[in-house]
């Protein structure tokens, strides 16, 4: 009778510690890149450079953390799918503010290591391996497969998405994954009507193939495009005005997101 006990006082805690393990966000720390977001950026993702390139000791603790440890490197660290995800969309913003910051003042990534060698030419290591911010963003893209990671990519220029001010977290991840969608759309510098043209951000060209995907996985819509991945996440009375207006594209604002 004891040894029943015993078994079944076990087996409880087995599953709440399971149920503890599935619920927790990631044991991997995103603490120090959470105290560069709420001291560094404003509301409207604007990063104040100057002052972390004097202060830069969270930034530098946060690249080693990410340097030592993955979900490719220790996948014991991430419980889910999310973490991960969260890890690596974290991995790229905070990459992208130091190459910033190593290379501060600059007006444009675009200025640094010339034209595309800011995502070409730099390198970030991250747990076994070593990237440039293009071979993250594909690794990214294929592996996950959603495209709302556009929304949460930031380039450090004023035609990205906001960076937020606090840290993506597995366990709210699809959530503020939407809500970066919808922010984006709403954002009339990102999605605009203009006479008979809806003009939208350039980001919609150069991926529309992963935006196309998902609407025909989400609608079955084998002629689905971009738009209506936009009419998904856009307000009713935006989605509604579309409809028979010529498409545009905005030029990308590559403006480094300075404060200054």
């Amino acid at each position: 009778m004891r040894r029943k006990i015993q078994t079944v006082v076990l087996n409880t805690l087995l599953i709440f510690s399971s149920a503890a393990g599935f619920a927790r966000s990631s044991d991997f720390e995103h603490d120090a890149w959470e105290r560069v977001l709420t001291q560094s950026v404003n509301e409207r993702g604007e990063v104040d450079y100057a002052s972390l390139k004097r202060s830069p000791a969270d930034l530098e603790t946060y690249a080693a953390a990410l340097a030592k440890d993955s979900p490719d490197s220790s996948p014991g660290l991430f419980p889910n799918r999310d973490a991960e995800l969260a890890y690596w969309i974290n991995a790229y913003n905070a990459s992208v503010v130091k190459g910033v910051i190593d290379h501060y003042p600059t007006r444009s990534v675009r200025d640094i290591k010339r034209a595309y060698g800011f995502f070409l030419r730099l390198h970030y290591r991250l747990g076994e391996r070593s990237f440039t911010l293009r071979a993250l963003e594909t690794m990214i893209r294929r592996r996950y497969q959603d495209p709302r990671v556009h929304f949460a990519l930031n380039c450090a220029s004023r035609g990205c998405p906001r960076l937020p001010q606090q840290v993506f977290n597995g366990l709210t991840l699809d959530r503020v994954l939407d809500e970066k969608v919808r922010e984006f759309i709403a954002d009339p510098e990102k999605v605009r009507i203009i006479g008979n043209k809806v003009e939208v951000s350039s980001i919609f060209k150069w991926y529309e193939k992963d935006f196309v995907q998902a609407v025909r996985a989400k609608r079955h819509q084998p002629s689905a495009g971009f738009l209506d991945y936009i009419t998904l996440y856009a307000k009713p009375e935006l989605a509604a005005s579309f409809s028979g207006k010529k498409i545009g594209f905005l030029d990308y604002d590559w403006k480094l997101n300075d404060q200054k």
